[in-house]
């Protein structure tokens, strides 16, 4: 059997897969004429027509999308220098103060104790070449010591070892039973202004405040120390057992004397009190003495190998000295203002 390209028409070789002439594909296995866009036909000896198969358009490729992968260690980017740093704006000084607010601390500190010292407490002003004592507070007081005896107002507070005392004429009735140096006893409910009696009363300030009456001084005096009761004023355990002893002085008028005690007698100052040399003064729990300090003589700066020492002196006015619980100098404060603030520092 013959067989021929369906589309050429050619005669081929039997077993032919692709036609020599057009290379249109030939299915050799079958005797019939077969392409792939035609049905099948059985072969004529008369040739078929030649189809044209149009294939179809072949479709764009779409672009390949390529995703690039970073890189291990990618290179950083440049870390821009630093802008120059600009100059700070120089700070005004703070303006000197010609006066000294209430609300500054106290030049010396002294911490707060049982005893309670304020935190402007007392201040030592230097005027015409003396030194004087003045109290800033009215709650707690300041106190000088009375070196053996002194004439002192009715009505003047004073300490003696840490009981307040303060002498006053009796108003009204006794206000309790009171046993007196010289055996006198005033019981309550008599009034003393209707005896016409000159009596002086001696009052104690409370452990709750306040002051309460208790003892009397008639005329011919007062001895007052430690007693073996002291239950009702547990502060009397602080005092001698003859402390001080008081004497009228006039109406108005009472003169306290020490009797040796260690602690001693203070007066509370109510105006500037003027210092003089070893005056010893109390605030609060601390005990201070003044002395006047003497001048120093005058030296030469120090020379070593063309080097001269670079430093000013100071001489002090006087000095503070603190009195230790022994009895021996403790810490020294040298006075160089015209005006030395004492009292507590607070602290925020």
């Amino acid at each position: 059997m013959a067989i021929y390209c369906d589309s050429c028409h050619a005669q081929i070789a039997a077993g032919s897969v692709v036609c020599p002439h057009c290379h249109f594909a030939i299915d050799s296995q079958s005797m019939i004429r077969k392409s792939p866009f035609s049905k099948d036909v059985p072969v004529s000896k008369d040739p078929p027509k030649a189809v044209v198969v149009t294939p179809p358009p072949a479709a764009e490729p779409k672009p390949s999308r390529t995703v690039s992968k970073p890189a291990a260690n990618p290179p950083r980017k440049p870390i821009p220098p630093d802008p120059p740093e600009q100059p700070k704006r120089p700070v005004d000084p703070p303006k000197p103060q010609t006066t000294r607010p209430d609300s500054a601390g106290p030049d010396i500190h002294l911490p707060a104790t049982d005893l309670v010292t304020n935190t402007l407490h007392a201040r030592i002003i230097y005027q015409r070449g003396r030194h004087f004592l003045e109290n800033l507070t009215k709650r707690n007081g300041t106190y000088v010591r009375i070196s053996e005896s002194e004439t002192i107002q009715l009505g003047t507070e004073f300490l003696a070892g840490e009981v307040q005392f303060r002498v006053v004429r009796p108003v009204g009735s006794g206000g309790g039973s009171a046993l007196v140096d010289g055996g006198t006893i005033v019981r309550p409910g008599i009034s003393l202004d209707g005896l016409n009696l000159n009596v002086i009363s001696l009052e104690i300030f409370g452990n709750k405040g306040g002051w309460r009456p208790w003892l009397v001084i008639d005329s011919r005096g007062l001895k007052v120390g430690r007693g073996d009761k002291t239950e009702d004023f547990p502060a009397l355990k602080t005092l001698a057992r003859r402390h001080f002893r008081l004497t009228p002085c006039g109406s108005e008028q009472v003169t306290i004397q020490d009797l040796g005690s260690v602690n001693g007698i203070y007066r509370k100052i109510y105006q500037p009190e003027p210092l003089k040399d070893h005056t010893r003064f109390r605030l609060g729990a601390y005990l201070l003495e003044f002395r006047v300090a003497e001048p120093l003589p005058a030296v030469l700066p120090e020379t070593r190998d063309g080097e001269t020492q670079c430093c000013a002196d100071l001489s002090p006015h006087a000095v503070l000295v603190v009195v230790r619980p022994d009895g021996k100098y403790g810490v020294k404060f040298p006075l160089t203002k015209t005006a030395t603030i004492l009292g507590q520092e607070q602290v925020d």
